[in-house]
């Protein structure tokens, strides 16, 4: 952590993720006597278990440091380093469980004053299970402004973080992710991915921006949706629930053959 009390140390942020039946806890301390300075505890009624810590930069621009602390269930929160007050509450994911492994500061990412925040949910299968997504908070009104996803299924991206510095010289921060499960370089090899952070961000060239784009790591211009649930039909035949059944199973092969071959409904 930076120095949160201005006494010139460095303080100190541990995470307690069993406290209190599971539902978890996170102490930050004075580097210069290990007093406690304040505590975070996790602000719903779940055994989520809340003790993912790290340096979260001065988020709200006060000249203090802040903290950053989340849960494994897709919570979490950016606090106050003056004093020890919520400033956002984050929450992300859908279907398919978040699994939050990471969080990080990211940065003034779209250079308006005031660090971002990095979350990383290496469980999430909204577009194809466990492919991982990254999404980067606003650290001005805590809205999520890019969100990044993994390239394949079951490549755990988003397990873990981190600010990238500035790697390619634009003057913007870029952020590193990393998907352990990528198979890009053999089977579970692993891949570290930097990104340029962009207000355009296009991850499958269609022409249609991360954020407004409904699969974003898939190649669709056409922004297809027959069952109208937001998440494009590119994506849903990632997930392999051909029928929109719920679950995935040998159904799901005949429905796909019985439409390529037989003309039948398309898949949604």
């Amino acid at each position: 952590m930076g120095d949160l009390d201005k006494d010139n140390c460095g303080d100190v942020a541990i995470g307690a993720p069993l406290f209190g039946g599971n539902k978890g806890r996170a102490y930050v301390f004075s580097g210069r006597t290990g007093d406690t300075l304040f505590v975070i505890d996790n602000p719903t009624a779940t055994t989520s278990q809340l003790g993912i810590v790290a340096d979260g930069g001065d988020i709200n621009a006060d000249g203090y440091p802040d903290v950053l602390a989340a849960d494994w269930l897709g919570t979490a929160l950016a606090i106050s380093g003056h004093d020890g007050s919520t400033l956002y509450t984050f929450t992300f994911w859908g279907s398919g469980g978040p699994t939050t492994r990471w969080i990080a500061a990211a940065g003034d990412c779209n250079q308006d004053g005031f660090d971002d925040v990095a979350v990383g949910g290496r469980g999430d299968s909204n577009f194809g299970s466990g492919r991982g997504r990254v999404d980067v908070f606003s650290g001005v009104n805590g809205q999520r402004m890019y969100s990044f996803y993994g390239e394949g299924i079951d490549d755990r991206f988003g397990h873990c973080v981190s600010a990238g510095g500035d790697v390619n010289a634009d003057g913007k921060p870029d952020i590193c992710v990393g998907a352990y499960f990528n198979d890009g370089n053999g089977s579970n090899a692993g891949r570290v991915y930097v990104y340029a952070i962009d207000m355009g961000v296009d991850p499958d060239s269609d022409g249609i921006i991360s954020y407004c784009d409904n699969c974003p790591p898939t190649y669709n211009p056409g922004q297809e949706d027959c069952d109208n649930d937001g998440i494009g039909d590119a994506c849903e035949y990632l997930s392999g629930d051909a029928d929109n059944s719920g679950s995935i199973s040998i159904s799901d092969a005949v429905f796909l053959i019985n439409y390529i071959f037989a003309g039948g409904p398309a898949p949604c």
